[in-house]
């Protein structure tokens, strides 16, 4: 991905179970990383960790605790395929890490690759030179004074900025959010590297940070919306294609039918909240399988479409049983169903990111819904602005936000009628060539916050 000049996002594992690195490492991260030293993984954890994440085409990374050599080579033989060390300050700590991370001439790496050769292949000694990475941390401000000497390390791949302890070595609390003088010092680890060709990544604690770094850092506005599934499209001249963005519908004139994945669910639940369980599977055009009890637990098994629960049918389930359900699902198949594309149009404008695929019987309430959600969410303007659900060429919802209105009048003392009438005139003539060329600024908030079904 890095030759190609693709970003890669990583992913952290610091709870030492082996079922949550599972789940983490099928989500579909470019890389999950083993935290050895904050998390609570000790190296037995680690192993198993590894085990459970090479089923899955993820690069396998280990955070060692230290710069101790011993480890490094036991984490790299036990499967890790790069290693993020902690504290490098110098260039003689940097130079002493690498060293450990490669075989002789180019380091003094022992050979025994115990589990990494069982999976990497025979060829592991021959390839491992040129396929483990290498990650010097950057974290402190004696690392920033010698950047240019860590740097130049001639083995070294990457370097991963830990802004937390760069806050602390540098006089000032641990935050997600440095302060303007730490920032300089991020951008300058930035410059440097990209200067001597090394790849920089940083530490972000969730995905605002994430969206705020990228927005600062490559001076590009991000939209998040909400995840989608892939759809099967048969058209009229007999092909198949798959649909991942509903933007990217064809016209409904050559749709002969639409498929959508289903899953079956199963949901453990007390059996006081059974009741609101069923209630939401429902609502989600869910279909009941199977109900049996386990003392007061009862065990519900759902057929349900993928593209209703891939959003926030998760915290819904949670949040109507009190934390107390615990989900799992596998996927079973495509189901043809009566499924419409229906997109939003902003001041009579499409917005591609919040056009969505819903049933046809229940386009009409997330019209409504999602119509009146954005009237809130949408900031008032100098001019009026409709907010509207299209199906096709038809509107089916429709929401206006009011105008900011500007008494023009208020200079007036007394007179004649007829001016103050002309100048209501030019303010509705004003108002409407706004109208027609003003820009209307969707806040970020709006592209999640109108899709979920809270308020349904």
């Amino acid at each position: 991905m890095w030759s190609n000049g693709e970003g890669v996002i990583n992913s952290w594992l610091a709870i030492p179970n082996s079922f949550s690195a599972e789940i983490v490492a099928s989500i579909g991260f470019d890389s999950v990383t083993v935290d050895m030293q904050h998390g609570m993984v000790n190296f037995q954890r680690a192993v198993e960790m590894l085990q459970a994440i090479s089923i899955f085409e993820v690069t396998p990374l280990v955070r060692v605790p230290w710069n101790d050599p011993a480890l490094i080579m036991k984490s790299l033989d036990a499967g890790s395929y790069g290693i993020i060390c902690p504290m490098i300050n110098t260039k003689d700590e940097c130079h002493q890490f690498v060293s450990a991370c490669r075989y002789a001439p180019r380091g003094m790496r022992s050979f025994g690759p115990s589990r990494a050769k069982i999976y990497a292949g025979d060829d592991y000694a021959e390839k491992a030179n040129d396929t483990i990475i290498t990650f010097a941390m950057i974290e402190t401000a004696t690392a920033v004074d010698n950047l240019e000497d860590i740097l130049s390390v001639e083995e070294l791949d990457a370097v991963y900025i830990g802004p937390s302890d760069l806050s602390l070595t540098m006089g000032h609390a641990p935050s997600i959010n440095p302060v303007d003088e730490v920032n300089e010092a991020i951008n300058h680890i930035l410059q440097e590297s990209k200067k001597a060709n090394i790849k920089a990544g940083m530490h972000c604690p969730n995905g605002k940070v994430v969206r705020e770094r990228i927005e600062r850092e490559f001076n590009i506005d991000l939209i998040t919306t909400a995840p989608s599934v892939i759809y099967k499209i048969h058209l009229t001249n007999g092909d198949v294609i798959e649909l991942h963005n509903p933007a990217d519908m064809p016209e409904v004139t050559n749709i002969k039918a639409i498929e959508e994945p289903w899953i079956k669910a199963t949901i453990l639940v007390p059996d006081e909240y059974l009741g609101a369980v069923l209630k939401l599977c429902e609502e989600r055009r869910g279909h009941q399988v199977d109900l049996t009890y386990a003392g007061t637990r009862a065990m519900v098994v759902y057929d349900l479409p993928l593209n209703e629960v891939v959003f926030d049918f998760y915290d819904r389930l949670k949040s109507v049983s009190s934390g107390y359900a615990s989900f799992d699902w596998q996927l079973e198949d495509y189901k043809a169903e009566k499924l419409v594309k229906m997109s939003v149009l902003v001041n009579e404008e499409p917005v591609d990111a919040l056009s969505i695929i819903v049933h046809a019987d229940r386009s009409f309430n997330r019209g409504r819904t999602m119509c009146k959600k954005l009237k809130d969410l949408i900031p008032r303007h100098q001019f009026k602005i409709p907010v509207q659900a299209a199906i096709g060429g038809k509107i089916i919802a429709r929401e206006t936000i009011p105008p900011f209105r500007k008494d023009v009048t208020a200079k007036l003392y007394g007179g004649d009628v007829t001016r103050k009438m002309k100048l209501l005139e030019k303010q509705k003539k004003g108002k409407k060539k706004m109208r027609e060329f003003g820009q209307v600024n969707i806040p970020q908030e709006a592209f999640i916050s109108a899709l979920k079904f809270d308020d349904e």
